[in-house]
């Protein structure tokens, strides 16, 4: 299936469980996979050593959405759903980058972030915050908490990868 037209992108997602999750430049990355599936097009996944990404994430349709974004650019995602199993799953990975969100069952995505700075093993991952609540002063106390970024939901897939690629750039170095 192709998404060439916006029509037929809206049609699609308003018939499907995507419908107010992503922006319009989802498009192509649903070509991309889709092409990817089919054997046709120029992508390829990477597969060999893969950027281990830990998503902290407990809408499973959010985590979803994120996953398909990132493995359709080759990244390894680790998935958790709160701020338990996040430590959990640091314990027996390091990851490039964090993507929090910050509405967390239980413990908010703000402490945990706040956690895992104070910790010498994990204090250089960067930590990107990702957020439905879009409030005057929340970039300023999430960035004070720790975190290196800050990007609102929906996510538009162009600016979340373009965010991506420059954290884990500047982690590299």
């Amino acid at each position: 299936m192709r998404f060439s037209q916006d029509r037929n992108f809206q049609s699609y997602s308003e018939n499907s469980e995507i419908s107010g999750i992503v922006t319009y430049q989802t498009r192509d990355i649903l070509n991309t996979i889709s092409d990817m599936l089919s054997g046709h097009g120029s992508h390829e996944l990477t597969t060999e050593n893969p950027i281990p990404i830990l998503v902290i994430e407990d809408q499973a349709l959010n985590r979803k959405v994120v996953r398909i974004v990132l493995q359709s650019e080759g990244y390894q995602v680790i998935e958790a759903i709160d701020a338990d199993e996040a430590l959990t799953r640091l314990e027996k990975t390091i990851p490039a980058l964090i993507l929090m969100d910050i509405a967390l069952p239980g413990q908010s995505g703000e402490e945990l972030t706040r956690q895992i700075k104070v910790n010498p093993d994990w204090c250089e991952i960067p930590i990107i915050a990702l957020t439905a609540a879009a409030m005057s002063g929340d970039r300023e106390r999430l960035l004070k908490a720790g975190c290196d970024d800050y990007l609102s939901k929906p996510i538009d897939t162009q600016m979340f990868l373009e965010r991506v690629a420059h954290h884990l750039k500047g982690s590299a170095s």
